[in-house]
């Protein structure tokens, strides 16, 4: 399966062969956001008539591996490009002067000294899951105090805004919100 980046990035943005510009990337990066399928194909004609030969390189990319209409909804993750990804894509830029095993070398201590740093920092982690992601859930769930939650079976609830009546609280991916934590 290829990156996001192999398709959406580098690859197709500063490609020489195919002509460039803040237009292209702003509707690749628009079909690449799609959340449902019937947008997909008039952002994807709408990038056919702006650069056609961006579009013929694109056409043969599943848009499974890189379009967010595409994807599961099983998994809840809407992250397009990988940190670490850019991470060491950034590590290559500094070291790509050097001579290959001096580059590599390079390359491998920028990863180890990153990866290290992360391990130290999980370390001192006092919950579950990351500081970051706790202090989300936090404020999610503040919000949700204004909402009652009530089991209609098999992992099912109906969420009722106190204030608003009875909602709608389903998303694509990303964070769940106030309501859906109320669940909890």
């Amino acid at each position: 399966m290829q990156s996001i980046d192999t398709v959406l990035g580098t690859r197709i943005i500063t490609s020489k062969k195919i002509r460039s510009g803040l237009a292209l990337k702003q509707t690749l990066w628009e079909a690449a956001r799609a959340t449902i399928i019937p947008w997909f194909p008039s952002i994807i004609n709408k990038l056919k008539e702006d650069n056609e030969e961006a579009w013929k390189w694109l056409d043969d990319k599943p848009p499974g591996h890189w379009s967010k209409s595409y994807f599961s909804t099983y998994f809840k993750c809407d992250i397009l490009a990988n940190n670490l990804y850019e991470a060491f894509n950034k590590s290559i830029v500094k070291a790509r002067d050097n001579p290959i095993l001096s580059m590599l070398q390079m390359i491998r201590k920028n990863l180890m000294v990153r990866m290290a740093n992360r391990r130290v920092a999980a370390l001192k982690w006092k919950g579950v899951v990351g500081p970051r992601i706790e202090k989300i859930i936090d404020k999610l769930k503040k919000g949700s105090e204004i909402c009652l939650a009530t089991l209609a079976g098999d992992m099912k609830y109906q969420v009722q805004h106190l204030y608003r009546g009875r909602g709608v609280c389903s998303r694509l991916s990303s964070y769940p919100n106030s309501p859906l934590i109320s669940d909890f």
